[in-house]
């Protein structure tokens, strides 16, 4: 009788070849697949208006929930030659992050945040950071740079701040 290796598929996109890496050390066989993938959208015209809102001055903080949306973001911002532009303004107004991977893109582009939530980095932790750092979000436009679905959780609770939001969509999954 012969021994198998065991067959192990793993759905993963981010980190594919570590957990590939990682199941292979253990001695199985691995087929990794991506149990979702991030896709920019097509014709997105609200995206584009909401960041010419931003352009305009009429945005008073940017939440910026994923590096992935927020490199969605500035990439959308480019299609319309608008990307410079936008990061002088994300340089002029507070940015919120949820967590460290829009924190490393801010950083990567010289830009600083305000406000970035304590781990497990959920939106949780963003209204606690926000509300320790006394920002007043009474009457002010957030603009919320989505992650692939509204948070309508997330929106009442920015409203409830007094914040009028304004959504950013720019991928889905």
């Amino acid at each position: 009788m012969t021994v198998r290796e065991p067959v192990v598929c793993c759905y993963e996109s981010r980190r594919a070849e570590e957990m590939r890496a990682l199941i292979e050390r253990q001695n199985a066989q691995v087929i990794v697949a991506p149990s979702m993938k991030e896709v920019p959208l097509e014709e997105n015209q609200s995206g584009l208006d909401a960041i010419r809102q931003v352009l305009a001055g009429r945005v008073d903080s940017i939440v910026l929930l994923t590096g992935v949306g927020t490199e969605a973001m500035l990439d959308l911002a480019a299609t319309a030659g608008l990307r410079d532009e936008l990061l002088t303004a994300m340089n002029s107004i507070p940015l919120l992050v949820r967590g460290p991977k829009p924190a490393a893109v801010l950083h990567r582009l010289g830009l600083k945040f305000l406000v970035k939530a304590a781990e497990p980095n959920t939106s949780r932790e963003l209204l606690d950071a926000i509300d320790q750092a006394d920002l007043s979000l009474q009457g002010k436009v957030v603009a919320v740079q989505e992650y692939g679905v509204a948070n309508p959780d997330l929106y009442d609770a920015l409203k409830e701040r007094g914040a009028n939001v304004l959504p950013i969509s720019v991928y889905s999954w």
